[in-house]
């Protein structure tokens, strides 16, 4: 490249890299401006605290990501510190393979009572390391259960 084409090049950045923007700006649009008309949530229930309360953590989980596990003492802790509640909605992902049974289990425990819901939330999360196949995820659930005097279902 000659010094001339580099110099018409240089003379040109400014606009190429305008058009680059231009390009692009529907993307970011997309990205950080307002949602689309299509996109309006209709239910914002679950978004709500519970009655009595003007503030709550609302919390999607899956039982099954590494970051949820590593958020749940700090949220537990600011539920305490604070006195807010927490509202907790199982959202497993499917490229997890096994956060579907665990928010199935979860939700079974929750029929028994909400607070060993939550505690077998808490010990998923706190034993997630130890479950990276689906059987160490069974046999977890199933010592869980024996715990607390319980039979699981037969299948989930």
């Amino acid at each position: 490249m000659t010094f001339s084409c580099a110099l018409s090049l240089l003379r040109r950045l400014p606009m190429l890299m305008l058009a680059a923007f231009l390009l692009a700006a529907p993307c970011l649009r997309a990205q950080f401006g307002p949602p689309d008309a299509g996109t309006a949530v209709r239910d914002t229930s679950v978004l709500k605290p519970p009655a009595g309360a003007k503030v709550a953590i609302v919390e999607f989980l899956d039982l099954q990501c590494p970051d949820c596990a590593r958020a749940n003492p700090l949220v537990k802790d600011a539920v305490a510190k604070y006195n807010i509640p927490l509202v907790r909605h199982d959202f497993p992902l499917p490229f997890h393979t096994w956060s579907m049974d665990a928010a199935i289990y979860a939700r079974w425990f929750d029929l028994t009572s909400k607070a060993l819901g939550d505690e077998y939330r808490d010990q998923v999360f706190a034993n997630q390391p130890s479950m990276h196949e689906p059987e160490a995820f069974e046999a977890f659930t199933k010592k869980f259960a024996t715990d607390h005097k319980l039979t699981l279902p037969a299948q989930v």
